[in-house]
C-alpha cells in the first residue's frame, strides 16, 4: 500500500502541502486526469496484490474465473479506501522509529528461523533447491 502514496504514506506530499502542492497546481480536467491516474494506479496495485497473492482467479467452485478475480479485486480496493479513510497520516520520524523498533527486528528473526530451519529440517534444503548450511 505504501507504493501506491495514499494518505497513510505520502510523506514526501505531506511536507509541501500546507503552501501548495500538486493538487494545487492542476485545475479542470488536468485535476481530473492526475486524479483519475491515482486511481488507475491504485486499481492496478490491487489486481497485482490479487494475481500474486490471493491466487488471481482461483477461488468459488461453480463460480466463473473472472468473478471470482473481480470479487478479490474488489476486496482488495475496499481495504485500499478503508486504510486510506481510516488512518491518519504518519510522520517521517514515526516511520524511522517504527522501522528500527519493529520492521528490523522482524527481519532479523526471519532471516534467523530460515537459517534454523535449513539447518536442522531434513529435506527442506534439496525442496528449496540449496545446498543446505553447515
Amino acid at each position: 500500500m505504501a507504493a501506491v502514496g495514499l494518505v497513510p504514506f505520502d510523506a514526501p506530499v505531506a511536507d509541501s502541502e500546507v503552501l501548495f502542492g500538486w493538487r494545487t497546481e492542476f485545475s479542470g480536467i488536468y485535476f481530473t486526469m492526475t486524479y483519475f491516474a491515482e486511481f488507475a494506479e491504485q486499481l492496478l496495485y490491487s489486481a497485482l496484490m490479487v494475481s500474486l497473492f490471493l491466487g488471481g482467479s482461483n477461488g468459488l467452485p461453480y463460480v466463473p474465473p473472472v468473478v471470482n478475480f473481480l470479487i478479490k479485486l474488489l476486496v482488495v480496493l475496499f481495504v485500499f479506501i478503508v486504510v486510506t479513510s481510516a488512518f491518519y497520516r504518519i510522520r517521517q520520524d514515526q516511520i524511522v522509529r517504527y522501522s528500527w523498533k519493529y520492521l528490523l527486528p522482524l527481519s532479523v528473526l526471519n532471516i534467523a528461523l530460515a537459517l534454523v530451519a535449513v539447518a536442522y529440517i531434513p529435506g527442506l534444503a534439496a525442496a528449496l533447491g540449496t545446498t543446505g548450511g553447515g
